[in-house]
């Protein structure tokens, strides 16, 4: 459990960091960060944010996981 919950907390900052980059790059005509930008409306690169919130959601389990584990 305490493995999914980090891997998932790792491609949400992934997700955060390549649409914060997009998001930057979008205006230079880079043609993946059109590509980035057009999932989900584009809500994921005006509010990149979002993603990173998530993955600190996903961290804070994982950590009570580790803490209170009898492993």
């Amino acid at each position: 459990m305490r493995s999914l919950l980090i891997l998932l907390a790792l491609l949400s900052g992934a997700s955060a960091y390549a649409s914060y980059t997009a998001a930057q790059r979008l205006y230079d005509g880079t043609p993946w960060a059109h590509s980035v930008c057009s999932l989900a409306g584009g809500a994921f690169c005006k509010h990149p944010e979002w993603l990173a919130y998530g993955a600190g959601g996903f961290v804070l389990p994982a950590l009570c996981t580790a803490v209170f584990s009898s492993n």
